[in-house]
């Protein structure tokens, strides 16, 4: 996928991402747990016993719906309601290899969170500078500064055209953090 044309189509140009403005985008719609159960008359425990304790995608007649679990931290909320759009994106709501389905719906997640050509530019040093940047969990953190790290070694072979379009999309946005603007300073919703 590309995240350039991705991120152009939706008008999104600065970190973190507002999972809110993606899913109206997609046309889908968020909802929490609570909200999902009030809903449909589901008891919470039946539903947390059902689905994934995170978040989940509903199919209604009208599209998708993300419910989401908003008693989780914000930062994993993000990434469980950012990666239940990408199964969207993806088009794979369908049943079949849920595992293969899920390792792409997070790697999109990890690319759409924290896309590593942007990262690179705003010049994170730290696992934590990531964190605060995109919004992400520690842990989601940790883990994506490690690509990070190889990224920068230049591990995946040479930038590409994707990877400087993509700067130049962020380009408002990069030279901001470098003139020492503070993405916590800007209220993102988390859902």
């Amino acid at each position: 996928m590309d995240l350039s044309a991705l991120y152009q189509k939706c008008g999104i140009d600065r970190l973190p991402l507002d999972p809110g403005q993606l899913a109206r985008i997609l046309g889908c719609g968020l909802v929490t747990y609570e909200k999902f159960c009030r809903d449909t008359g589901t008891d919470l425990l039946t539903l947390l016993r059902s689905h994934n304790p995170d978040a989940f995608t509903h199919m209604l007649s009208d599209g998708p719906v993300v419910v989401y679990n908003r008693q989780k931290p914000p930062g994993r909320r993000r990434w469980n309601v950012v990666h239940e759009l990408s199964h969207v994106l993806l088009g794979e709501l369908s049943e079949g290899a849920a595992e293969a389905r899920d390792l792409a719906a997070d790697r999109l997640t990890a690319d759409l969170l924290a896309p590593l050509p942007v990262v690179s530019m705003c010049g994170v040093r730290t696992a934590r500078e990531l964190q605060q940047l995109c919004g992400l969990s520690l842990e989601a953190a940790g883990l994506r500064w490690k690509e990070l790290c190889a990224f920068r070694r230049g591990e995946n072979g040479e930038w590409n055209d994707s990877d400087w379009t993509l700067v130049r999309h962020f380009q408002p946005f990069i030279s901001a953090v470098l003139d020492g603007f503070s993405p916590q300073s800007t209220t993102v919703p988390v859902y």
